[in-house]
């Protein structure tokens, strides 16, 4: 296993070794997670180093976390890379096309108006860019309750707090969710 050429340049030997160790342990779970949102090995090899650069300067955070969290962080730092390089890939092809390709044509399904394929992609953008800003316990709480579907209960005692402060911690999220799309919809769901 080659480790990357950014974390072997770390200055500090104890933030590296820390970085090489994450790598190796983390680094089969970051490439199934990057190969199955890009479907290429060389995109999802690109995914994990950018990964990386974003995970270095997080170093003593991260050293900070227990096992769980760290987990979580990794898994997702590697989704939202590869989802901003999924949408930056399907951008950049999806405009990138000869005079005279009438693939243009085909990005109207159904008689739908020819911008709403570009609002959805925007407002996609846009969702995977506020996710991106959420902190990693924030972020680590929505999905637990709405994509995982746990009872309160159960997060409670993932997360090691009271299951009364469990709708307080999902009211600031759905907030600061709210906030950083700029729009009032989830503060009151």
């Amino acid at each position: 296993m080659v480790i990357p050429q950014i974390i072997l340049a770390m200055d500090n030997p104890d933030d590296r070794a820390f970085m090489e160790q994450l790598y190796r342990t983390y680094r089969p779970l970051m490439f199934r997670i990057a190969i199955g949102i890009l479907k290429s090995h060389h995109d999802a090899e690109d995914a994990i180093n950018d990964a990386c650069v974003r995970l270095i300067p997080k170093v003593e955070e991260l050293q900070e976390k227990n096992d769980y969290n760290l987990k979580f962080y990794i898994m997702s730092t590697i989704r939202n890379t590869a989802i901003n390089k999924a949408v930056k890939r399907n951008r950049n092809s999806k405009y990138s096309f000869l005079e005279g390709d009438s693939k243009i044509l085909d990005l109207v399904p159904g008689g739908e108006a020819a911008d709403r394929p570009l609002i959805r992609e925007a407002e996609l953008g846009a969702l995977v860019e506020a996710l991106s800003e959420m902190p990693a316990n924030e972020l680590n709480l929505l999905r637990m309750k709405y994509l995982d579907e746990l009872p309160d209960l159960q997060i409670a005692d993932t997360l090691g707090v009271k299951p009364a402060s469990i709708r307080m911690y999902l009211t600031r999220a759905k907030r600061r969710a709210a906030d950083l799309l700029g729009g009032e919809g989830a503060r009151d769901e």
